[in-house]
């Protein structure tokens, strides 16, 4: 899977311009602090050479969704070197996720993390803190994470019901009722009728990195803010329930990634989304 964050940029705007804006942010006037540090072993992309070096991190603006960049210490060079960027999401919500796999980066200091929520559903996301704790994982063990969206887009929709209107699909459903003593419940032309109001969905994209998803939800909440000259939209909704568990993160949509009116609570909701997170607290199982 191709690494890289040019997609996660269009997600706030036209690349070309959100890209120079944030970068300058952080280093035009000096006052941006170290965010994070970490001594790491880096491997160097474009030499292959792999060395112990300080990995550290600038956060801007100070917003629930900001900007995030790498540089790495170089002391043989006796120099800084960028090496990412990427939106950051400060602000997520907290769930226990068991490690089934890391894809880490060439690089060795970014990586997706691909996990279990709720012990059944696969949820891959980008560790956006890896490079502060990458020697703290073990694979096959529990952590909490702070998890977030960053929406590539997002849309108000009128949810259309699945109607299933084959007799032999029928006749097999109003046999599985009757067995549980039920009766089939059919709309007026004898066709079964599944609601999709409120539907919660989270799938995966065929050919997609495994931080990349579909999404479907109800909107329980959304409050907003000012980033980069555009509105940023919170927008909170239920995107799995497994076994009464229900998985519900904050999904960052620009006015960008916004197709038509921004969403009010009670409509449902459908597109795109970046799943991102980073380490809560140590090892909870």
């Amino acid at each position: 899977m191709m690494e890289g964050h040019g997609n996660h940029w269009g997600c706030l705007g036209d690349k070309k311009e959100v890209f120079p804006h944030f970068l300058g942010l952080i280093y035009g006037d000096g006052k941006t602090e170290i965010f994070k540090a970490a001594k790491h072993s880096f491997k160097d992309p474009e030499t292959g050479r792999s060395r112990d070096e300080t990995v550290l991190s600038m956060v801007a603006p100070d917003t629930d969704l900001a900007a995030l960049v790498l540089s790495v210490t170089n002391q043989e060079e006796k120099e800084i070197k960028f090496q990412s960027t990427y939106p950051f999401a400060r602000v997520g919500a907290r769930y226990p996720i068991t490690i089934a796999k890391i894809q880490e980066w060439e690089n060795g200091i970014e990586a997706r993390i691909d996990g279990v929520f709720g012990d059944k559903a696969s949820l891959g996301f980008f560790d956006t803190l890896y490079h502060v704790n990458k020697d703290k994982y073990e694979e096959g063990k529990t952590y909490e994470f702070d998890l977030a969206g960053v929406a590539y887009r997002l849309k108000v929709i009128e949810p259309e019901p699945i109607v299933i209107t084959d007799p032999e699909v029928i006749a097999r459903h109003r046999k599985s009722w009757a067995e549980i003593g039920e009766e089939l419940i059919t709309n007026k032309d004898g066709a079964i009728e599944i609601s999709m109001d409120g539907a919660a969905i989270l799938d995966s994209l065929e050919g997609c990195a495994i931080s990349d998803f579909a999404f479907r939800a109800r909107v329980r909440a959304v409050s907003s803010f000012r980033l980069g000259g555009q509105t940023v939209h919170v927008v909170r909704g239920t995107l799995i329930i497994i076994d009464d568990q229900e998985f519900e993160v904050p999904i960052y949509v620009t006015d960008h990634a916004l197709e038509g009116p921004p969403p009010k609570p009670g409509d449902n909701i459908s597109g795109r989304l970046w799943l991102q997170g980073y380490l809560a607290s140590e090892e909870t199982s």
